[in-house]
């Protein structure tokens, strides 16, 4: 047992020893200890406007898709009136989504919608039970044909009685919340 103590006693110091000499210090470039997968730590970043051939267009820098917002772009061009949010349904339009955006969706929506909407979007959720003023049905025909920009939009800024989620959610999660909420429209119409 008093040879495994000390054994392990030389391996901490062999450790310690080697963490002093990979340690970064502010007058070396950090030791690459690691050989496989170098391509990948030091992989060359791509310049915009050079050639490819992988990338439609041929080029590396692509054209966004029409009516897309740029990541970190906020909705200050819409008012938070009705007229924004038609301006806005006009405007943007949801960008493609995958599964996995809709399951996120789900969540988003059980967590923000839920309450009020419930959770098939029939506007029956536990603060109704409660008192409060039920919102419409998210499965009427007007929810089904207002636009996606319009829908982002009373999200972000609210509507009657719904507060604004702009703080709360970010954009992405209202696209998905968006997208799953379009599923439970196509689920409910026979």
């Amino acid at each position: 047992m008093r040879a495994l103590n000390i054994g392990l006693a030389i391996v901490l110091a062999a450790v310690c020893a080697a963490n002093l000499f990979v340690a970064p210090a502010p007058d070396r470039p950090p030791t690459d200890i690691v050989i496989v997968g170098r391509n990948m730590q030091y992989s060359r970043a791509a310049e915009s406007y050079a050639a490819s051939d992988l990338l439609p267009g041929g080029t590396v820098l692509q054209v966004p898709p029409s009516g897309t917002i740029p990541r970190g772009v906020r909705l200050a061009r819409f008012d938070a009136t009705p007229e924004g949010a038609i301006k806005a349904g006009a405007e943007l339009k949801a960008p493609p989504t995958a599964d996995g955006d809709r399951d996120r969706g789900a969540v988003v929506f059980s967590t923000f919608c839920t309450p009020c909407h419930g959770g098939k979007g029939l506007g029956d959720g536990t603060v109704v039970a409660r008192g409060f003023p039920a919102p419409p049905s998210l499965l009427a025909p007007h929810a089904a044909q207002m636009p996606d920009g319009q829908i982002f939009h009373v999200i972000a800024y609210g509507q009657g009685n719904m507060p604004g989620y702009a703080s709360q959610i970010p954009d992405e999660d209202r696209w998905r919340a968006i997208a799953y909420v379009r599923q439970l429209q196509r689920s409910a119409t026979p």
